[in-house]
């Protein structure tokens, strides 16, 4: 069944929130808020899913139907394309391609709120045109109700695969693999592929040594450049430090410049194979991935039996930090991962394993299951969770919905048992929306954190009240206010028993201990309650109080993620008026805007992205009385 995935490892984009969190505690795991299969009577496979602009949500993989859910068919398999609400419920879906076999993998909003949608393809005819080997790319463009403006592909006489696409200022990158005659032997190189905003081939290179280097995922980094991963059995030419025989793969991540020179590479792996999967910028300007390996040397340890899941954390320049083996006995197959905004990580991908760290297993294991782990920043299991039934489910991609909400995607072949309900036919693509705990609902004590250090955690807020209140605002107060702020939260109404996760970073300025308070204001109660943060912090319980003071507010962008501007709202206290800054800060906590001009007493301010990389931003600000940070979210 699984034509494409668990052979290239094929990953895809997602939008994630970024910041940092320091946990060991196992949690209890996600419980399902809502779950839905998509498709007809035959097959349907993939499941690359990314957030829209709108709030819904976008996923794309391969078609083999001509009925139920889908509502055109040109024959063999085609790309198909569904768009959601937030909810999970088709708002249009199409199918584009032509008579033979185009699986669609990686799909990306663009600035204006179209799609660029890339895959492979073996047809020559209906939507496809110019086709020229074996396996082709097939790259399409198309509007915000999928209506195709245009499509192109890019091939040889030799098979070339497409994978993942990338959004660049002034086009669009496409990864994949092309096969090359070596010695009469055909191997495969990295092929990476430029295009201008209308599809035309800007330029084109290869990567890799005289064996086999295959794709896995490309990603836009903050610095202009794009970061690559897939596996490699080449031990020269491009590729270094290759691990163990010739015969295994290894990772290997390659770092180019916006021109695609290569400004470092390095392979992780052991005597083993290992299978590199996807990879994604950290918030420290290194990197994060993942894939499968069942090495038990060199890079790898504590592997379980046969391949697990191998989540490797590095540096800006490749240098290895920690590394995990997760998993079972079993084989368990890592495809996606991604930063959450606690600061640990989400990986997910297939598992048929029910024992080690994998439980809840359905089915037998001969079959797999979706199966996530959340992890903590160094990589410990802080949940995990199998999802599915009696026969195979593959989870492909994921992403944050909101703190502690997760969106997994990828195809079931399970007959509406278990987790699995609604399969229309032989295979379906399926979307699972988890609601996990809280961060931390345990006392929370930051200990000993060195002058000059930062250190965040997250404490939960609860309504105890009998009736809804509406989290209006959060503001850290004392002597030493400064040197705490509040990192992530999300103002909304929470009603009776619901609670809400608030991140606060702490920067300790003196040598002492650093007492201050937390006021939370809710309306129309406006419940207060004051929290002694830095020592011991416990849980926060809500009850209804007396009335509060006027204080600033700092309301969440809108539109976010956002292609080119975006506004937010700003309210000052009376207090506030005279000092009051509104700065942007990047990933790695450099200021690239300064909003302090447009700030009024009770006003809307504009944002415009101007020239910055997509990625994850801090727009922070900073009054006399505290200190308001909230994310945003730039695309490409």
């Amino acid at each position: 069944m699984k034509k494409i995935y668990n052979i290239f490892a094929a990953a895809c984009a997602a939008v994630l929130f970024v910041c940092i969190h320091t946990a060991t505690a196992q949690q209890q795991s996600p419980t399902i808020q809502w779950a839905t299969c998509y498709g007809g009577s035959n097959e349907e496979e993939g499941g690359c899913i990314i957030a829209t602009r709108d709030g819904g949500y976008i996923f794309c993989g391969a078609t083999y139907s001509t009925d139920g859910e889908v509502t055109k068919s040109f024959g063999g398999g085609d790309f198909w394309v569904v768009k959601t609400d937030s909810n999970g419920a088709i708002q249009w879906e199409n199918s584009y391609g032509g008579s033979q076999f185009d699986f669609a993998t990686d799909i990306l909003q663009t600035p204006e709120g179209g799609y660029i949608v890339s895959g492979g393809t073996q047809s020559n005819d209906g939507e496809v045109t110019g086709f020229q080997g074996e396996d082709d790319f097939w790259v399409i463009k198309l509007d915000s109700l999928g209506n195709l403006q245009w499509e192109k592909t890019y091939g040889d006489s030799i098979a070339i695969f497409g994978s993942s696409v990338a959004i660049a200022p002034d086009g669009y990158l496409v990864f994949g693999c092309a096969y090359t005659s070596i010695g009469g032997a055909a191997e495969a190189d990295y092929l990476l592929v430029k295009l201008d905003l209308s599809g035309k081939i800007l330029w084109n290179r290869s990567y890799g040594g005289s064996r086999n280097d295959y794709y896995g995922n490309i990603r836009a980094t903050s610095d202009s450049g794009f970061i690559m991963i897939g596996f490699s059995n080449s031990s020269d030419s491009d590729v270094t430090g290759h691990h163990g025989d010739l015969s295994n793969y290894d990772y290997w991540v390659v770092k180019i410049d916006s021109l695609g020179s290569i400004q470092w590479e390095n392979s992780y792996g052991g005597g083993g194979d290992d299978y590199g999967s996807d990879i994604r910028q950290t918030r420290d300007g290194g990197y994060v991935m993942c894939g499968y390996s069942n090495s038990t040397d060199g890079d790898v340890t504590g592997n379980h039996g046969d391949f697990d899941y191998w989540v490797v954390k590095i540096d800006s320049v490749g240098n290895l930090q920690w590394q995990k083996s997760l998993g079972g006995s079993s084989q368990d197959q890592a495809y996606s991962v991604l930063q959450t905004s606690d600061g640990g990580y989400l990986v997910t991908g297939e598992s048929e394993s029910d024992n080690g760290d994998v439980t809840g297993h359905h089915g037998n294991t001969s079959s797999a299951d979706y199966w996530i782990a959340k992890l903590d920043s160094v990589g410990n299991i802080q949940w995990q969770k199998s999802l599915g039934g009696s026969e195979g489910d593959y989870g492909i991609s994921a992403l944050q919905a909101n703190v502690n909400e997760y969106i997994i995607a990828g195809f079931t072949e399970t007959n509406n048992d278990g987790d699995v309900t609604g399969n229309h036919g032989v295979s379906d693509n399926w979307v699972v929306k988890l609601d996990g705990p809280p961060s931390d609902t345990g006392a929370i004590t930051f200990g000993n954190v060195a002058v000059g250090k930062c250190k965040l955690d997250t404490i939960y807020v609860t309504n105890n009240g009998t009736k809804p209140d509406s989290l209006d605002g959060l503001l850290i107060v004392g002597k030493y206010a400064s040197d705490y702020s509040i990192v992530e939260a999300t103002l909304r109404v929470l009603q009776p028993g619901q609670g809400e996760d608030v991140i606060i970073n702490f920067c300790p300025s003196i040598g002492d201990s650093e007492n201050v308070n937390l006021e939370i204001i809710f309306s129309p109660s406006d419940t207060i309650y004051h929290a002694v943060t830095g020592v011991g912090i416990k849980t926060l319980a809500i009850s209804e109080g007396p009335g509060l003071p006027q204080l600033s507010t700092l309301s969440q962008n809108y539109p976010n993620p956002f292609a080119g501007s975006t506004s937010l709202h700003v309210t000052l206290a009376q207090d506030d008026e005279t000092d009051a800054h509104l700065f942007i800060y990047n990933m790695l906590g450099e200021r690239v805007a300064d909003l302090t001009n447009q700030l009024t007493p009770n006003g809307d301010i504009t944002f415009t992205s101007g020239e910055l990389a997509s990625g994850v931003y801090y727009y922070v600000l900073q009054t006399a009385s505290g200190r308001w940070t909230r994310e945003m979210f730039v695309v490409r």
